[in-house]
């Protein structure tokens, strides 16, 4: 298993859960979510992979209370499509327990 670091870049999903032992593609699109892979995976190929509604919950709210679940997944393979299309095929590795977010820049977008 590789190692997963402390400090995860934490991709957003829609409409999906990925779980530990799951591969799966994903089609990214979103110029936040290129730039997050594009930084990171020249480091580490493990990523973080959140549903997009508890990164909301997460981010609005701000509560120590507040849980949010994800999963650790090791990028196998990335494939290049468009310039602004993107598929990733990703195996789940593990769960994790969000404790606190480091940083949201450079990597957030911006709504407006």
């Amino acid at each position: 298993m590789p190692h997963i670091p402390e400090e995860l870049s934490i991709l957003p999903v829609r409409g999906l859960v990925i779980f530990p032992g799951t591969i799966i593609p994903l089609t990214i699109q979103r110029a936040a979510s290129l730039k997050l892979l594009d930084d990171t995976l020249p480091r580490t190929k493990v990523i973080g992979l959140l549903t997009r509604s508890a990164m909301r919950r997460r981010t609005i709210r701000r509560r120590k209370t507040s849980t949010t679940v994800g999963t650790a997944a090791l990028v196998l393979k990335l494939l290049r499509q468009a310039e602004d299309n993107v598929l990733v095929i990703v195996q789940g590795l593990r769960r994790f327990s969000l404790r606190k977010i480091v940083a949201t820049s450079p990597f957030s977008a911006r709504r407006d």
